[in-house]
């Protein structure tokens, strides 16, 4: 049985509307230089997006909310793509989740990847994103899915009982929730619909800090039809 996963197991970015639509929680965004490259004043930018002056000047500000029906509205009154209204911090799709054998990821060799998103409100310049392909994963993030993680580190009790990236000493890196193993050093390794794999040796996890379901995840993400990936590797 799988533990009570929380607020990851029905995720959305913001605080006020649990849906694939959605909520971006208050972060930095590009109206002001969007609304600069104009020429407009407040007033202008506000009127175009039917907002007062006042609630305009809290979203440039990332003091309120920004959401999906201000991000279309910005891209149909300036022309430009939904990650254009986003801040500039972006974040590699490096892997795709539950494609390789037994579900693991496959990654990008070299530096390829499979394009970029932005980055998740508190996320480092170190955070990487994998994009789940296939129903391996059923239950905790489903095809077309992005997750989140930040840093690798050697197995802590932080990560047991959370979602994580664990990367085992024979190439595999699986997206499993980790519990203590019967041997000191080894770790059960759970699955929403897949058997629990046990005493299972593991190098290195990373938990998973956020979670962007397939509707959001598809809209934002950065394709770069040039450089196509073109080699993967089970483990990275």
């Amino acid at each position: 049985m799988l533990p009570n996963l929380g607020n990851i197991a029905t995720p959305y970015w913001g605080t006020t509307q649990p849906s694939d639509h959605g909520t971006i929680p208050s972060m930095g965004n590009r109206l002001r230089a969007l609304r600069d490259g104009r020429g407009w004043t407040l007033d202008q930018a506000a009127d175009a997006m039917g907002m007062s002056r006042s609630g305009y000047i809290k979203l440039e500000r990332g003091e309120r909310k920004l959401t999906d029906v201000h991000i279309d509205k910005a891209t149909q009154i300036y022309g430009v793509q939904p990650s254009d209204v986003l801040p500039e911090h972006t974040v590699e799709i490096i892997g795709l989740a539950g494609a390789g054998p037994d579900g693991s990821v496959l990654f990008a060799l070299g530096d390829q990847n499979f394009g970029e998103v932005p980055a998740p409100a508190g996320a480092s310049e170190n955070a990487k994103a994998l994009e789940v392909k296939g129903t391996s994963m059923y239950g905790l993030a489903n095809d077309g899915w992005l997750l989140f993680y930040d840093e690798r580190t050697e197995p802590r009790d932080e990560h047991l009982g959370e979602p994580c990236v664990c990367w085992l000493p024979d190439g595999r890196v699986l997206v499993k929730v980790p519990q203590r193993g019967r041997s000191r050093g080894l770790f059960d390794l759970e699955s929403t619909n897949a058997p629990t794999m046990h005493d299972v040796a593991v190098d290195l996890m990373a938990l998973i800090t956020d979670i962007k379901p397939r509707r959001a995840a598809q809209k934002f993400i950065r394709r770069n039809p040039d450089a196509a990936v073109k080699d993967v590797a089970v483990g990275r």
